[in-house]
C-alpha cells in the first residue's frame, strides 16, 4: 500500500528558486524486483523461489507451458512476484515492464528488443490478446524487463505490484483500480485462481501497477544541485545536511524522489 508523509527538504527540482519546504513525498519504495513463471504435470501449482508470493495460477491446454526455471507442465502454471524495499539501495534494480504476446503457432511469439522471456504456454480455443494487440489460440508468451536503479538522470519507472483475476466468462474481470490490464488468455478445463480470490474456468486476466521511485546521486552540495535532480522530483539529503557552512561543498549523498 503506498503512504505519504511529510518531510522538510532542502531543495526543490521544478525550475523555482531553491527554498526549504515542506512537501508530500512518496514514501512506498516496495518495488517488484522478479518475476517467475513455474510449470507443473499436476493439479498443484509447483511452488516458486523462496520468498516469493504467488499471486495466480491456471490449467494450461494441451500444447503445456515452460516456467522461468526451466520447468516443463501439461497442467498448473502459476506466477510468483518477488517485492523488495529499494529506497536507500543504490544500483539496485527493478522490474520496469511486463508484457504479453498472443501467437497462433506453437512456437513461443517474440517480445520487445532486450526483454527477458519469463516462460510461455498453450491457452485453451478462446485464445488471447498481448500487450501489442497480437492475438493467437495457442502459444502466448510472457516478457520481462529489469533496469538498474540509481543511475542516470530521470526518475525510473518501477512496476509496483502484478495481478490476476479469474472469470467464469468472456469478459475480463476488471482488475484493481489504477492497474492496467496488459493480457488476457482463455485457461483449460482445470480453471484459474486470481490474486483476490476469484476463480473460473474461462478468461484469465493479468495486471499491473507502475510508479516512479527515488534515485541516489553523489554530489557536491553548491548551487548546482538543484539541476541534478528532473522536474516534479524533490531533493532530499541522505548524508550531511544543508543551510551549514560546514557541509557546503563537500560530498553527499542525495535522493530525488518523486512529488507525490
Amino acid at each position: 500500500m503506498t503512504s505519504t508523509q511529510k518531510i522538510t527538504i532542502g531543495l526543490v527540482s521544478l525550475g523555482l528558486a531553491a527554498t526549504v519546504t515542506t512537501v508530500n513525498a512518496q514514501n512506498d519504495n516496495s518495488r517488484v524486483t522478479d518475476i517467475q513463471l513455474t510449470a507443473s504435470n499436476t493439479g498443484t501449482p509447483r511452488p516458486g523461489p523462496k520468498g516469493y508470493t504467488r499471486i495466480g495460477d491456471w490449467d494450461v491446454d494441451a500444447g503445456g507451458s515452460k516456467g522461468t526455471d526451466g520447468s516443463t507442465g501439461h497442467w498448473r502454471m502459476a506466477l510468483y512476484t518477488n517485492k523488495g524495499d529499494i529506497s536507500l539501495i543504490g544500483n539496485s534494480s527493478c522490474v520496469t515492464d511486463v508484457q504479453l504476446r498472443a501467437s497462433s503457432s506453437s512456437t513461443p511469439p517474440k517480445g520487445p528488443a532486450g526483454y527477458k522471456q519469463i516462460g510461455y504456454w498453450d491457452v485453451d480455443a478462446g485464445g488471447s490478446h498481448g500487450t501489442d494487440g497480437s492475438t493467437g489460440h495457442w502459444m502466448m508468451a510472457m516478457y520481462a524487463n529489469t533496469a538498474a536503479i540509481g543511475s542516470g538522470t530521470d526518475l525510473t519507472q518501477c512496476v509496483t505490484d502484478v495481478q490476476l483475476t479469474a472469470s467464469n466468462t468472456g469478459t475480463p474481470r476488471p482488475g484493481p483500480k489504477g492497474y492496467t490490464r496488459i493480457g488476457d488468455w482463455d485457461v483449460d478445463a482445470g480453471g484459474s485462481h486470481g490474486t483476490d480470490g476469484s476463480t473460473g474456468h474461462w478468461r484469465m486476466a493479468a495486471y499491473t501497477q507502475s510508479a516512479a521511485v527515488c534515485v541516489e546521486k553523489n554530489t557536491l552540495i553548491d548551487n548546482n544541485t538543484m539541476t541534478m535532480c528532473p522536474v516534479g522530483s524533490v531533493v532530499v539529503g541522505i548524508a550531511g545536511g544543508y543551510g551549514h557552512s560546514s557541509a557546503y561543498n563537500k560530498p553527499h549523498r542525495i535522493r530525488c524522489c518523486p512529488l507525490k
